[in-house]
C-alpha cells in the first residue's frame, strides 16, 4: 500500500506547505478520502483488466454491486489501523524515514543557516563538556568523516534554555519548538528528559507535550492552566501558525496533568536553576 503510506505521511505526519495551514481534522479527512479513492481506482482498474480477458466488465460481472463492498470494508479497516497504529507498518516506517530526511534537508536549505537561530555562538570553548547529549557515537577511522560528523553534530543542537516545548508521538513524529516558534523533528522519546539537569522545569501537560515552565506562569483566567509569557508569545505565535500548529492546543493542560502543573508551581521556588547552558544534541 505505497499510496496509502505516502498519503499518510504527507497529510498527517509532515504536512508541507500549503497543507500546513489546514487544521488536523481537515488533513485527516483528506488522508482517508485521497487514500480511499486512489486505492479504489487502482483496484477497480486492475479488476477491469482481468474481467476483459474473459469478455466481461466490472459492471456486467456484478462485481460493482457485490464484491467491491467487501474490498471497501477491508480497505477502510486498513486505513483506520494505519491512522491509529502506523508503527505496526514496516513500509510506513521506511516511507516516513525517507520523507523525514528529504524534508529536513529541504527546510534547512530553504531557510538558510538555520543553526544561527538554534545553535549557540561558535566562540564557546570547544573543549567544554556538553551537559546534554542525545546521539549515539559511531567510530569512524577516516579523519574527513569525523570532521563531517562533528560539523553535523554541532549543527543539530540547541541550548536547552531555547526549547519552548517538546512533542512526543510515534504516529506523527517527535519534535521540539524553540523560543522563536520553529519546529524541529528529532529522533527521541520523553526519556531524554531524564538526562537533563533542568528536568523538573519540563512538565508534562498532556499526553504528548512537555512544556519548559521557565516561560510559563499560572493562568489567572482558568484554574490549572498555564499562560505563556507575552514577549515569547509575540515571537512564536505567527511561526507556529505558519507550520500548521495550534499553540492553544499544544499548551492545553489535560485533566490528568493538572496535578503536574500544580506541583510544579508549589515547588517552583526551590527548583535548581543550573543546567540551562547545556545543549540538546538531536538527530
Amino acid at each position: 500500500m505505497l499510496m496509502r503510506s505516502i498519503a499518510y505521511n504527507v497529510f498527517i505526519v509532515y504536512r508541507p506547505r500549503p497543507i500546513r495551514r489546514w487544521n488536523e481534522k481537515k488533513c485527516t479527512r483528506i488522508y482517508f478520502l485521497a487514500s480511499f479513492l486512489a486505492i479504489s481506482l487502482l483496484h477497480i482498474t486492475q479488476i477491469e483488466m482481468l474481467f476483459e480477458m474473459k469478455g466481461h466488465t466490472v459492471f456486467s460481472s456484478g462485481y460493482m454491486t457485490g464484491g467491491v463492498f467487501f474490498f471497501w470494508a477491508i480497505l477502510l479497516i486498513h486505513l483506520w489501523l494505519m491512522y491509529k497504529r502506523p508503527h505496526w507498518d514496516l513500509l510506513n516506517f521506511l516511507i516516513w524515514s525517507l520523507f523525514k530526511e528529504g524534508f529536513t534537508w529541504a527546510e534547512k536549505n530553504m531557510t538558510g543557516n538555520r543553526d544561527s537561530t538554534t545553535a549557540a555562538p561558535e566562540d564557546k570553548e570547544d573543549d567544554e563538556q556538553p551537559a546534554v547529549i542525545a546521539v549515539s557515537a559511531i567510530d569512524d577511522p577516516a579523519p574527513h568523516s569525523r570532521t563531517d560528523k562533528m560539523r553535523r553534530f554541532k549543527e543539530n543542537r540547541i541550548q536547552v534554555y531555547d526549547i519552548l516545548l517538546l512533542y512526543f508521538s510515534k504516529k506523527e513524529g517527535s519534535y521540539f519548538v524553540d523560543t522563536k516558534g520553529n519546529r524541529v523533528y528529532c529522533r527521541c522519546t520523553s526519556s531524554i528528559l531524564k538526562t537533563w539537569k533542568v528536568k523538573p522545569w519540563f512538565v508534562k501537560v498532556n499526553s504528548k507535550v512537555y512544556l519548559n515552565m521557565w516561560y510559563f506562569s499560572e493562568s489567572k483566567k482558568m484554574i490549572g492552566a498555564v499562560a505563556l509569557d507575552d514577549h515569547i508569545l509575540e515571537k512564536v505565535w505567527q511561526p507556529i501558525i505558519d507550520w500548521g500548529g495550534d499553540l492553544h492546543q499544544l499548551i492545553q493542560v489535560s485533566y490528568r496533568c493538572k496535578k503536574n502543573v500544580r506541583q510544579h508551581f508549589e515547588h517552583r521556588d526551590r527548583l535548581d536553576n543550573t543546567g540551562w547552558d547545556g545543549y540538546f544534541y538531536y538527530e
